[in-house]
């Protein structure tokens, strides 16, 4: 009876630490970058910040020496400083206006004066220890927050035995829900890892979004795609006869219209303008290459019955590369695959790709997740689970099936006594983009009801990001989620694009929206 009640004891204690925890969002409040200057007095070291702008006992600090100057070559003004890391500090004691440092050198007899910049959370080693085996987008949220911490390899443990000693450090472990961020021997912070509801307080409007509405088209786009031309950066959106060419600052817009037999399916912007379009007929595919002038359309090659898509393979923002696939007749999506080239007004087939069976190149992705200068190939499977292949070797697969966009064709049956024709789904493009130095697959996700969204859209509607990690392949949502179907999502400098579907899908009538959120934002806010 004893052990029980102490044990009681001890799960209450634990229940309250844990209701009063603060949410993780607040760690981030009780430490934002702040920059300061050093005061050096009779050999003691001080800081010109304190309690007053939350400083707290144990925090470090990265502190520079100011070294040459920057001059303007046509003002001759000073225009800075070059900065050099002399030492780090350490708060020892925190006042109002102003806190103690205790100060490590570099190098022996480094010289700290009055005067030098001082950096909140930097240059010292960061450690994050994942007793949860859930808190990998926590870890990627801090790496983005404080990018001047000196960091480790994110790891998941099973015990806190397993942390080795240090010192001069800082310190996050993850564990029973909570988040306890330690800076040697010194407790800054304990905060709940558990996503809090949002209450709206009385006089206040509703918890801003972290994206924003910048386009909207009065009907349902299929896919979309960017076309930087020069100066000017064009939004490309796709319906069922058109190609929408919108400038994204300005009024300038273009419109390409198909009027032959058929529908148009996809597109894919690749170097120069050059565009690969495909049209079905609900027999077969044909496929064509238009260049974007900045002023109009121009026809450059003949029509080809491979499907068609520009990749960008070294992830330079340019997709140059021209991949196409055959077409079957009865699986839609034929076994060859090649590279292609431009020839006069044709197409010329360079080489094979070895691709592992069941390849679809709709929704298809090539990366070298892992950094080993090897392309995996990335596609969704007849099973409607994205598969990851390393040559012909399956390495990954997603463990819930995705819902596809709002695009699918009727394929007639080349059996003549089969009256039913065959769906096919057309499945929205991942984009691949580098950030902090590994490829990042962004995937339009889509989670259907017992109806597959044919009049609503999707149950669940967000961005799904795919990358490599210490414990190989992993698969993150994104914490926001959308009214309507996510259809497309692409990023341009910082900053990712999502198109938004929303409307009848049986009738065809709706409208889209395409909202812009920052890159950064979007990756702290993932979750499983």
């Amino acid at each position: 009876m004893k052990k029980f009640f102490i044990l009681l004891i001890g799960i209450l204690a634990f229940a309250r630490f844990s209701l009063a925890a603060p949410p993780i969002d607040q760690l981030f409040k009780d430490f934002p970058p702040l920059s300061g200057k050093i005061i050096v007095q009779q050999g003691q070291f001080y800081l010109n910040l304190g309690a007053n702008q939350g400083l707290k006992i144990g925090e470090w600090w990265l502190v520079y020496q100011p070294g040459k100057p920057i001059i303007d070559p046509d003002t001759g003004k000073v225009l800075g400083y070059q900065e050099k890391p002399v030492a780090r500090a350490q708060v020892v004691q925190v006042f109002p206006a102003y806190a103690v440092l205790k100060v490590f050198c570099f190098s022996p007899g480094c010289a700290v004066s009055t005067g030098a910049r001082a950096e909140r959370l930097a240059g010292v080693p960061a450690f994050f220890f994942d007793l949860t085996g859930k808190a990998f987008p926590v870890y990627e949220r801090l790496r983005a927050t404080y990018p001047k911490l000196n960091w480790q390899p994110y790891q998941q443990i099973t015990s806190r035995e397993m942390i080795p000693a240090g010192k001069e450090r800082v310190l996050f472990v993850a564990e029973n829900g909570l988040l306890y961020f330690y800076s040697n021997d010194h407790i800054l912070g304990v905060y709940s890892l558990s996503e809090q509801r949002v209450f709206q307080r009385p006089g206040f409007g509703p918890q801003a979004r972290p994206y924003k509405l910048v386009g909207r088209l009065r009907e349902i786009v299929y896919h979309l795609d960017v076309a930087p031309m020069g100066q000017a950066l064009f939004l490309a959106s796709l319906t069922k006869k058109k190609i929408y060419f919108q400038r994204l600052k300005g009024r300038e817009h273009f419109v390409y219209e198909y009027k032959g037999f058929g529908d148009l399916v996809n597109f894919s912007i690749g170097p120069n303008g050059l565009i690969a379009i495909n049209i079905f007929d609900g027999k077969r595919v044909k496929s064509r290459l238009i260049k974007f002038t900045g002023a109009s359309f121009l026809k450059v090659t003949k029509d080809s019955p491979y499907i068609l898509r520009f990749f960008d393979f070294n992830l330079d923002g340019v997709k140059e590369t021209l991949i196409g696939q055959s077409f079957d007749d009865e699986e839609f999506y034929g076994p060859g695959v090649y590279v292609f080239t431009i020839e006069g007004e044709s197409l010329k087939r360079k080489n094979r790709l070895d691709v592992p069976s069941g390849f679809r190149i709709f929704g298809a992705f090539w990366a070298d997740l892992n950094l080993d200068r090897q392309l995996e190939t990335g596609f969704f499977n007849v099973g409607r689970k994205l598969v990851i292949y390393q040559g012909k070797k399956k390495v990954w697969s997603s463990n819930i099936k995705f819902g596809a966009g709002v695009q699918y064709v009727f394929m007639d049956n080349p059996e003549p006594e089969i009256k039913t024709p065959k769906k096919v789904l057309i499945w929205p493009n991942p984009w691949v983009t580098l950030w902090q130095g590994w490829p990042r697959v962004f995937i339009p996700y889509n989670e259907y009801g017992l109806l597959g969204g044919i009049l609503s859209g999707a149950k669940r509607s967000t961005v799904a990001v795919l990358f490599y990690t210490r414990e190989g392949y992993q698969f993150f949502l994104w914490k926001e989620s959308f009214q309507g179907t996510t259809q497309a999502v692409f990023s341009y400098k910082d900053s990712v694009y999502i198109a938004v579907v929303e409307g009848d899908f049986f009738k065809g009538e709706g409208e889209t929206k395409i909202f812009k959120v920052p890159l950064p934002q979007l990756m702290r806010d993932l979750s499983y």
